[in-house]
């Protein structure tokens, strides 16, 4: 059994990391650590087999992470996964050993195939006898492949979409394209494309919110229950 370590200060999208996580065979997640102080801590106390790393954290940044483990005498694996999309921040991840790195929001499927890889990869370096040399060959091979884009034909990933309703809780709750992107961690473009999806769906319902000033903004919020008979 792979044991996770799950930093990521968002609950909504831990939880989400979690239940995905949970529902695999191979794996259990021990710990959900939201700052870098706790994930030092809990690093230390469970020494998982595998960690989902966030980069930016309240306290500090998972680069910072990275390089603090990569002095410890057996270095933990890592994933790195984050909104950064920037070269600088990739190529020094990239260099500090990571396993693979995702960039938010998450394609789930993405995820899954890390998670397969790394599954292979673990079995093949814990056996006991020598490996051949095509048999490290066809490790190495695995780790580079590019996954299948798995995602529905329409762009949309199931559990970004689970993501994007965690956010409406209540009937009450609102949000717009900006308020949802900030708060699931996507981008202002997916964010829109996936409320507008949700509302074609029937799962949201949107309406012209008209301000004192400038363009009248798209706000969406779950369906109203009908009123009993």
């Amino acid at each position: 059994m792979i044991s996770v370590l799950i930093v990521e200060d968002e609950n909504t999208i831990a939880d989400l990391h979690s239940q995905f996580i949970g529902s695999l065979d191979g794996y259990r997640v021990v710990g959900i650590a939201s700052t870098v102080q706790q994930a030092t801590m809990m690093q230390q106390a469970l020494t998982p087999d595998l960690i989902l790393l966030d980069h930016f954290l309240p306290d500090g940044q998972g680069l910072g992470l990275l390089r603090q483990w990569r002095t410890l005498a057996s270095m933990p694996n890592i994933v790195f996964v984050s909104a950064a999309n920037d070269v600088e921040v990739i190529r020094d991840a990239l260099a500090l050993g990571v396993f693979d790195y995702l960039i938010k929001p998450i394609d789930y499927q993405r995820l899954r195939h890390t998670l397969d890889r790394f599954q292979a990869y673990r079995h093949s370096l814990t056996s006991e006898r020598p490996l051949q040399q095509e048999e490290l060959d066809q490790l190495l091979i695995a780790n580079s492949q590019r996954p299948h884009n798995r995602r529905e034909s329409h762009g949309v990933d199931p559990y970004t979409l689970d993501q994007v309703m965690a956010c409406f809780r209540y009937v009450t709750e609102e949000h717009n394209a900006s308020t949802l992107a900030e708060q699931a961690g996507l981008s202002k473009t997916t964010a829109r494309r996936y409320l507008d999806y949700a509302v074609r769906q029937g799962r949201l319902v949107a309406h012209l919110q008209h301000g004192s000033v400038g363009r009248p903004i798209r706000t969406y919020h779950r369906p109203h229950p009908s009123p009993s008979p």
